[in-house]
């Protein structure tokens, strides 16, 4: 476990366009984030769900019950200025992403989080990250057959700012996929 969370820390520092919670969210790892595309077997392998060991329900008295880990990754999907248009690139990373629901991820419902940066009112930035979260899931749903109850979509505005540190960076601006199992 140790092994791949530290594989993982310095694939992230090293550029892959994505990160899962636990990776240090600063402003270089971010810089180095940007523009790469994550390959379908990385985003298998990010939302794919760890096995759990099965305990028939059985645990330790002085072993607290803890929520399951809902696999996430935060995608660099871009649109237009001041726009839920997709990019050619927003595209790119679509199409993988797809291709990894209709695959391996097929058993599974996802949630599609909008993120904005802190440029613009609280409730402006909260609509446009709802009409981009919509804008992936329609083009995921119209393009790929993807069920409608497989995916759904909320904006979260500026509310969990990636670089809280930085509120105006492009990191901010993102598409986090939470599996929700």
């Amino acid at each position: 476990m140790r092994k791949t969370r530290a594989v993982i820390a310095a694939w992230l520092i090293g550029g892959c366009g994505w990160s899962v919670p636990g990776a240090p969210a600063n402003a270089e790892a971010a810089s180095n984030m940007m523009g790469r595309i994550p390959s379908v077997a990385e985003l298998v392998s990010a939302l794919r769900p760890m096995q759990q060991v099965k305990t028939r329900g059985l645990r330790p008295a002085s072993q607290p019950a803890v929520a399951p880990h809902r696999p996430a990754v935060d995608l660099e999907v871009r649109f237009e200025f001041d726009s839920y248009r997709l990019t050619p690139m927003a595209q790119a990373v679509l199409d993988n992403l797809a291709t990894a629901l209709t695959s391996d991820l097929a058993p599974y419902q996802f949630v599609l989080e909008g993120h904005t940066d802190a440029v613009g009112s609280d409730r402006y930035n909260l609509e446009l990250s709802q009409r981009r979260a919509e804008a992936v899931q329609d083009y995921l749903r119209e393009l790929y057959d993807i069920q409608p109850a497989r995916l759904s979509a909320i904006g979260k505005g500026e509310s969990e700012l990636l670089l809280p540190e930085q509120p105006r960076a492009a990191p901010n601006r993102r598409v986090r996929v939470v599996n929700r199992g």
